[in-house]
């Protein structure tokens, strides 16, 4: 019976069966990658359909969001030594950043800055951030 099967079909199944189990292991193990790469793609398309100064200005504010979260990290904190020099640098982040436009996105931000605050051990609380966003 193996004698009916030729070098081709059986190169053939082999990157079939392959390209199925490796296809398979990506998405198990790297899920969330993917789904964060398809929806990057999407949003992307999504904002394209929309006129040009909303999608570019709607962009930006995104990108400032995520900019603004990448740099409040645990070392920011560490190098501020009292509580009230780090406001002064969340201040100059928020500043320089700018506060994003929806109530949904200052949420992100001041979770974040809480959680961030938390992990580094840092009494910082809601109030004194609600503050820092109204000045």
């Amino acid at each position: 019976m193996l004698e009916n099967v030729s070098w081709g079909v059986f190169l053939k199944l082999l990157g079939i069966i392959l390209t199925c189990y490796y296809g398979v292991v990506v998405f198990r193990y790297f899920r969330s990658d993917i789904s964060g790469f398809l929806l990057k793609g999407k949003r992307m398309g999504l904002l394209g359909n929309q006129g040009k100064n909303r999608a570019k200005s709607k962009r930006s504010s995104i990108d400032k969001l995520y900019a603004m979260l990448d740099e409040i990290d645990p070392e920011l904190i560490a190098n501020a030594e009292t509580k009230a020099e780090l406001i002064q640098l969340l201040r100059q982040k928020v500043r320089h950043y700018g506060l994003p436009d929806s109530n949904t996105a200052r949420k992100i931000l001041l979770n974040h800055l809480l959680l961030v605050a938390k992990t580094a051990q840092v009494d910082l609380g809601e109030e004194e951030l609600l503050v820092l966003f109204n000045t």
